[in-house]
């Protein structure tokens, strides 16, 4: 149990941050082309789905007719969120943003001069979404692979809309250069290795994050999590040398403290310390 635990939280850490890294790196080299990455990493979950349950295609918790709204705000909150690196903001910005509480964004926005207003956009996007699916969930019961599958599955046909840019960063992807290990050069261009990796990554840290999830309390996860945004934040300043200033740091630190005490884990750490010290006052009696 304990050795799961542990390959779980590292593959969450490894996984997760290689990700961000990735779409960094990606976004660094000039191939920031968040349409096709969206629409890639859509199309890999489905094979991937496919592959593994076959069967949804067939058997079916849910109806399709329940997925219209579900599918059409996920793809809109999908598009937003990496159409945002489009907009060049910086990647410690997001990933502060994206670790907050509603509050914390939105005051983080108003430092800002509210130039971010599509991250608050996809937020309120991300929590309706939410509501939606608990709403499915009540109804026809628990099925997240289920759901996670048709979710991108149906959302395929959406990329129609954006269709021309989606084609138009393929061929720009493969005329990049050859990508090189050393002295040997491979008859593969650079980018899609690299949106390639994106997409791994991107598996991965979804894979372990359920498996986390389900092998650990609520107080235990919310620190591997947090441990995580802090790790993406300081490889992408060492790594990519963005600056850090005295504002950044009062930023992070707001809004790790106001995540971890949004899932009550103030309240939760010291109710286990003061568990823990009855025991121990029992023995010393």
């Amino acid at each position: 149990m304990i050795t799961d635990q542990c390959s779980a939280v590292a593959g969450t850490l490894i996984g997760c941050s290689g990700c961000m890294i990735a779409i960094e790196a990606l976004a660094s080299s000039g191939g920031s082309s968040m349409h096709l990455m969206t629409f890639s990493t859509f199309l890999a979950i489905t094979l991937e789905g496919l592959i593994r349950h076959s069967e949804y295609l067939k058997v079916r918790h849910i109806p399709y007719r329940v997925y219209v709204e579900v599918v059409t705000i996920f793809f809109i909150v999908s598009i937003a969120n990496y159409q945002v690196v489009n907009f060049e903001v910086p990647f410690p910005l997001l990933i502060i943003f994206r670790s907050g509480t509603l509050l914390a964004n939105v005051i983080l926005t108003r430092l800002l001069q509210n130039r971010i207003l599509l991250m608050i956009a996809s937020l309120f996007g991300s929590a309706y979404m939410g509501l939606v699916q608990e709403k499915i969930y009540f109804k026809y019961g628990k099925h997240p692979d289920e759901m996670m599958f048709h979710t991108h599955f149906l959302s395929l046909p959406l990329f129609a809309f954006v269709g021309e840019s989606i084609v138009a960063d393929a061929v720009k992807y493969s005329n990049s250069p050859n990508f090189s290990v050393g002295f040997i050069s491979l008859p593969i261009p650079t980018q899609w290795v690299n949106l390639a990796l994106v997409i791994v990554m991107q598996l991965c840290c979804i894979r372990f994050v359920y498996r986390l999830s389900s092998q650990m309390n609520s107080l235990n996860l919310t620190m591997v999590l947090t441990l995580r945004k802090c790790l993406n934040l300081v490889l992408s300043f060492l790594l990519f040398k963005n600056t850090f200033t005295s504002t950044h740091f009062a930023a992070s630190l707001m809004v790790f403290v106001g995540s971890f005490q949004f899932y009550e884990g103030f309240t939760k750490l010291f109710l286990q310390l003061r568990q823990s010290r009855v025991p121990n006052a029992k023995k010393e009696e």
